[in-house]
């Protein structure tokens, strides 16, 4: 009697393994893809005298940008 609540037992728990890879990768996945999105942005550039917004890529931030 035992033996098939000990069976059950392991058979869910690797059903629900099985179900948390999943998942996981399924979120690694969408991580990496939102990882790679660009829009445009307005960014403050120039010297300190001529200081103008230029739209650029999200990309091509640096530290130090205002947007």
């Amino acid at each position: 009697m035992y033996y098939y609540f000990a069976g059950c037992l392991v058979g869910l728990s690797i059903i629900a393994l099985i179900v948390a890879l999943f998942d996981t990768i399924r979120s690694y996945k969408s991580i990496q893809e939102q990882a790679h999105y660009s829009c445009p942005v307005k960014a403050l550039r120039g010297d300190k005298g001529n200081r103008k917004f230029v739209e650029i890529s999200s990309v091509d931030l640096v530290p130090g940008d205002v947007i």
